[in-house]
C-alpha cells in the first residue's frame, strides 16, 4: 500500500523533519535528526532514484539532514553548500553561485498562456511516499520466526525497489 502527499515550498515540509523522519514519532526543537531517528529506531534515510547519478548523488548513501532542507526547503541542490563554495573559488559572484544550485527554472522565466495560469497554482517539489504492507503482512511477519521474517523484508523492500523503477520504462 502506498500513501502519497506533495511536499510544497514554505513550511509544509518541516512536518517532515520534526515526525515523519524520526517514525512518525516527534523531534523536539534542537535536536539533531540523527539523534532523534537513533533514538526512535528508525534508519536514516537513503538516496533512491534513477536520476541520482545526473545530480551528483550516489544510492544508498544516507541523507544529511542538511541536504533535506535544502532539497525541501529550498528547492535547492541537496550539496548546495558545497557547489557554492566551489563556485565562489572559481570567482563566480555569490548570485551566480546560487542560481547554479537552484533546481528546475523560476516560473516567472516561462513566457506562454500556459504558464501564466501555472503562476497562479503553488509547486510542489516532490512527492512524500510512504509504503506500508498490509494489515495482513504486520500479523504475519509477528507471527513469523526470524528467517522468515527476513525474507517478508526482502520481498518489501523488492517491491519498493519495483515500485519506483517501474515508472522508467513506461515512458
Amino acid at each position: 500500500m502506498i500513501s502519497k502527499a506533495e511536499v510544497r515550498p514554505g513550511d509544509g515540509w518541516r512536518y517532515l523533519f520534526r515526525g515523519v523522519m524520526v517514525g512518525d514519532g516527534y523531534r523536539p526543537a534542537g535536536k539533531p535528526l540523527r539523534a532523534a531517528q537513533d533514538e526512535a529506531g528508525v534508519p536514516p534515510g537513503v538516496w533512491r532514484g534513477q536520476g541520482l547519478a545526473a545530480v551528483g548523488l550516489t544510492a544508498g548513501d544516507v541523507v544529511t539532514e542538511r541536504q533535506a532542507e535544502l532539497l525541501l526547503g529550498e528547492g535547492r541542490h541537496p550539496d548546495s553548500d558545497r557547489i557554492e563554495r566551489e563556485l565562489l573559488a572559481e570567482g563566480k559572484s555569490p548570485a551566480q553561485a546560487r542560481r547554479a544550485t537552484v533546481l528546475g527554472r523560476p516560473i516567472e522565466h516561462n513566457q506562454s498562456p500556459k504558464t501564466d495560469k501555472a503562476k497562479e497554482r503553488t509547486p510542489w517539489l516532490g512527492m512524500d511516499l510512504t509504503f506500508r504492507p498490509p494489515p495482513t503482512a504486520h500479523i504475519a511477519w509477528a507471527l513469523m520466526d526470524d528467517e522468515r521474517r527476513r525474507v517478508l523484508e526482502l520481498c518489501q523492500d523488492i517491491s519498493l525497489d519495483k515500485t519506483l523503477s517501474s515508472g522508467r520504462s513506461s515512458r
